[in-house]
């Protein structure tokens, strides 16, 4: 076994490797590869492979936080393919991690990890303790009730009526971005940031994806990260304005971009919750979903 510096060509075959591993993770090799590509330089970022016999078997990725709000604040990954583990790849690629974390000045660094015995014995060997418990959850879309009825000066823009402007989508996802609980909060993310991360991401349905608006004002969003292929979405991020809470928005727009997605050939919708964000997940039960596994944040200083 070699282990040598990733590259981004190396990415689609990661994407690969974590689906195999992953079943409920809605990822294809295009949009795993735009996201590790749009990391910012300033994240100090480096990535690992682990290749038997011109095989890759494991991927190793750390760097700065970059969108976080407090200095220092960096994340690793370590993922080692179905059929390699128990082999002690993850034990050498993690000296190589460590050292990075060193170089760049990292205070506090946080991984995600499946709920399995042998995530938490990784960690916990390394110093790492759980703070975050994540549900992953699916719906079957057939299962789907009809949305509901718009009220009264309420008006929903899918996210192509934006193409030439999204900025409004920035503002809303921006302050609502900053209460979704983690062990390392969110900071502003740049317009332009954003615009290449994320508004670029190529799996976002423009469809299906909803701006809802009151009396003519952006109040709330969702976000549907659709493969068409496995006729699976994600049903990522969905964010209201602090002052438009309370009134049922959030559920409103996202069973109408649910509804969209279905029109549109998609079969079932996965999303992800920590466990103590109690408002998302109710709406989430109210919808249907149900839980499909969990994840797990550990972190360390």
């Amino acid at each position: 076994m070699e282990i040598v510096p990733g590259t981004l060509e190396d990415v689609p075959a990661v994407a690969r490797m974590v689906s195999r591993a992953e079943p409920d993770r809605v990822l294809t090799p295009a949009a795993m590869l735009h996201f590790v590509g749009s990391v910012p330089e300033r994240a100090q970022r480096h990535l690992w492979k682990a290749v038997d016999d011109d095989t890759l078997v494991a991927w190793a990725a750390c760097g700065l936080n970059w969108e976080s709000e407090t200095e220092g604040d960096a994340y690793v990954n370590v993922f080692v393919g179905l059929e390699h583990r128990g082999r002690g790849i993850g034990s050498t690629l993690w000296p190589l991690v460590e050292e990075h974390l060193a170089a760049i000045g990292a205070k506090r660094v946080s991984a995600i990890g499946p709920d399995e015995p042998a995530s938490h014995a990784f960690a916990n060997t390394r110093g790492f303790h759980e703070s975050f418990r994540l549900r992953i959850s699916r719906l079957d879309l057939a299962e789907l009730p009809e949305p509901p009825p718009l009220p009264d000066g309420v008006e929903l823009r899918p996210f192509s009526a934006y193409a030439d402007d999204p900025r409004p989508i920035w503002e809303i996802e921006d302050e609502a971005s900053r209460d979704i609980p983690l062990d390392q909060p969110l900071g502003e993310v740049p317009y332009e940031d954003w615009l290449e991360r994320y508004w670029a991401f190529p799996m976002v349905d423009l469809q299906a994806s909803l701006v809802l608006l009151v009396d003519g004002e952006p109040a709330s969003f969702t976000l549907v990260a659709s493969d068409p292929e496995t006729r699976r979405c994600d049903s990522g991020m969905t964010g209201t304005r602090r002052r438009f809470r309370g009134r049922g928005y959030a559920e409103l727009v996202k069973r109408h971009a649910l509804a969209r997605a279905h029109a549109g050939g998609i079969e079932s919708a996965f999303t992800m919750n920590d466990e103590s964000n109690a408002p998302m997940l109710k709406v989430n039960d109210r919808l249907g979903y149900r839980v499909s596994s969990a994840r797990v944040t550990f972190s360390r200083p």
